[in-house]
């Protein structure tokens, strides 16, 4: 199903041609074959951090936005593999409005 997302925990499967993961979504284990996945290869510049909804900056510590041990950040950015078809920016690699996922997501 494309879209679908996946966490990646290692391989898996008997010959070692799967990955071993997990459903973004829910944390069911799932495997996928090598073939199955797409790599997103996102510069950082592509990554947007939040925290409160306020976004996080390069050249600030994490104190100075008071983010303490375990608190959740988000992050977010735009996935081209989940751009359709006849959208011209899924070829240029351009920005849009993509949903964000947790980090080591991978999509199917």
């Amino acid at each position: 199903t494309r879209g679908e997302h996946f966490v990646l925990l290692g391989l898996g499967g008997d010959k070692k041609d799967k990955w071993r993961c997990a459903r973004a979504d829910s944390g069911h284990p799932a495997q996928l074959g090598f073939d199955d996945a797409v790599k997103l290869d996102l510069p950082p510049k592509a990554q947007t951090l939040t925290y409160h909804g306020v976004v996080l900056q390069d050249d600030h510590p994490l104190s100075a936005y008071k983010v303490m041990h375990n608190d959740a950040i988000t992050l977010s950015f735009d996935n081209p593999a989940l751009r359709a078809v006849d959208d011209p920016r899924a070829k240029k690699g351009g920005s849009g409005g993509g949903k964000a996922k947790p980090a080591g997501a991978a999509q199917k």
